[in-house]
């Protein structure tokens, strides 16, 4: 083996090399993030980085690269369907326009050669076709990494001026903040993305976030000022858990309504056997969510004519366990949330503070309120049944491309030679896999820190994480199961299906509509079809 000698350097376009000074001033031990001096060095910070945007407003840090910064930026201030107007100046003014697209933004963008920066005489052109404001945010990249393209940002804010629009202006400043002229205030920039890796000169991992009073109004936000201990309360990370929680399971909630209603058209048209979902057979394992989900399911079935098909050789007794067992597996769930609102309910509102004071006698009591090991446990519970469920559609997928069993249907769903939803079931195992490999339970990872004060910790904030992370998995793969039921139900004699049924048919080809005589690729199809099932749109 050989080992190279002298000093690393790191020559690519980003990170910069850290210089030995900051380095040197990195090389301290752990302070206590409690103290005074933690509290010292966080305003110095949050009150230092102003001056490096050239603002009086406040600068939001995120433990991110850039491209957290860029999403931070997009998530508070815009909402899916939202128009923006970019411009292509690089490779990353074209991958900030595929984040938007990807969080169901309506983007306009510009082509550009890679060789000139934006034209604000386009801008202003652009803002003022645009009568109805349509477009809420006009964003450029300062300077682009991949070409060294500089964008003139200060006329751009006069071309927007001259059109009198109200549109929000967002600019990427990851490879220019540190290195040329730039002035958030004075440019009249309403959201300013920066990282700390290159102009900066530090180590990968602070995106930033400057913003606008007009910004602020935007993410209908407005500063808080906190009194004694509440910094510290909110900081406590049993609160955090909590929140992320409650989040997760309500979208988690939303996806088994929807799940429901997929079985019940998996099962139509897979022309299965509506006695699986007989109340006698709930009602002998009575099971509050089992019956939940098939009541719902049974709703769903409703006016049906493709149920119970007469027998033919060949064809087994009962169907396979993801159509017949749907209502079992999808009612563990729902207890599953059940009791995990329980749990977030008395989380939610309870003390999870140390120490606590007696306000009768004055006492000061130092407990373990903070500890999470509810939450962390029935996050836990939501993260393995959001995999269960992404395995249950992956499952009905796997059936309705399958020649043995899937009742007459060619195995690419398509009336046509091609290869149909092929790639989109590979899609489907992939998602689900992703899902089945973060269910472990985080709970069970705890580690001692800090000089083993904290020598049991709940791990809590990281299952609520992680569960948050297969509800979004699972909530793909259901997208790609509805699709492949969109393409499998229009071979089938779409006048049988239940009222149900072409209802949700309806919804879905908004947004994806069937392969009629030709493959196409069908990523987009899924993050629109995403996009729709994490709406409470999707569930009404």
């Amino acid at each position: 083996m050989s080992y190279p000698s002298g000093r690393h350097f790191l020559q690519i376009p980003g990170p910069t090399n850290v210089p030995e000074q900051v380095l040197r001033a990195m090389s301290k031990p752990t302070i206590d993030h409690r103290g005074p001096e933690f509290k010292a060095l966080g305003l110095e910070v949050l009150g230092g980085v102003k001056p490096v945007f050239k603002t009086a407003g406040p600068v939001v840090i995120f433990a991110s690269s850039g491209t957290g910064a860029w999403e931070a930026g997009l998530v508070n201030t815009l909402s899916p369907g939202d128009k923006a107007l970019m411009f292509e100046t690089g490779h990353f003014a074209t991958l900030w326009k595929n984040m938007a697209v990807r969080l169901g933004l309506e983007v306009d963008f510009v082509s550009g050669d890679w060789r000139h920066g934006v034209d604000p005489a386009v801008v202003e052109a652009k803002l003022a076709e645009d009568r109805g404001h349509a477009i809420k945010s006009v964003m450029v990249v300062h300077n682009e990494t991949s070409t060294g393209v500089t964008s003139r940002v200060a006329e751009i804010r006069k071309a927007i001026d001259r059109t009198g629009h109200p549109a929000l202006f967002m600019v990427d400043t990851i490879s220019s903040l540190g290195s040329i002229d730039y002035r958030h205030d004075e440019w009249g920039v309403d959201v300013t993305v920066g990282c700390s890796q290159k102009g900066l000169m530090l180590p990968p991992g602070l995106g930033f976030n400057a913003i606008s009073a007009k910004a602020l109004a935007a993410a209908r936000l407005k500063p808080f000022s906190f009194g004694p201990k509440e910094p510290l309360a909110i900081m406590n990370g049993t609160s955090v858990m909590t929140a992320v929680g409650i989040l997760a399971v309500h979208r988690f909630e939303r996806v088994i309504d929807l799940i429901e209603q997929a079985s019940a058209l998996a099962t139509e048209v897979l022309m299965g056997r509506s006695q699986a979902f007989a109340p006698l057979v709930h009602e002998a394992k009575p099971h509050p969510g089992q019956i939940e989900s098939a009541r719902r399911i049974r709703l769903a079935l409703r006016g049906s004519r493709l149920l119970d098909p007469p027998p033919t050789n060949g064809r087994p007794v009962q169907d396979r366990y993801s159509i017949r067992c749907a209502p079992q597996v999808l009612g563990s769930a729902r207890d599953a949330i059940t009791l995990a609102k329980q749990v977030l309910q008395i989380e939610l509102n309870s003390v999870n503070d140390n120490p606590l004071v007696d306000p009768a006698s004055g006492r000061i009591l130092f407990g373990g309120n903070f500890f999470g090991g509810h939450p962390a446990l029935v996050m836990d519970t939501v993260k393995i049944a959001a995999a269960s469920m992404a395995d249950l559609v992956d499952r009905q997928f796997a059936l309705l491309v399958d020649e043995a069993h899937n009742m007459g249907l060619p195995e690419t769903l398509v009336p046509y030679g091609g290869c149909g939803v092929k790639g989109l079931q590979m899609t489907c195992s992939a998602l689900t896999e992703l899902a089945v490999h973060g269910s472990f339970p985080d709970s069970v990872l705890s580690r001692s820190t800090e000089c083993a004060n904290q020598d049991k910790v709940s791990m809590g904030l990281q299952a609520a994480l992680h569960a948050s992370e297969n509800v979004g998995l699972l909530t793909r793969a259901l997208a790609t199961e509805l699709i492949a039921l969109s393409n499998a139900a229009r071979l089938r004699d779409e006048s049988r299906l239940s009222a149900a049924a072409r209802r949700l048919l309806a919804q879905v080809r908004t947004f994806s509509p069937v392969l009629a005589v030709r493959d196409r690729p069908l990523d987009a199809d899924i993050v629109r079809v995403t996009a729709w099932l994490e709406t409470s749109e999707a569930t009404r």
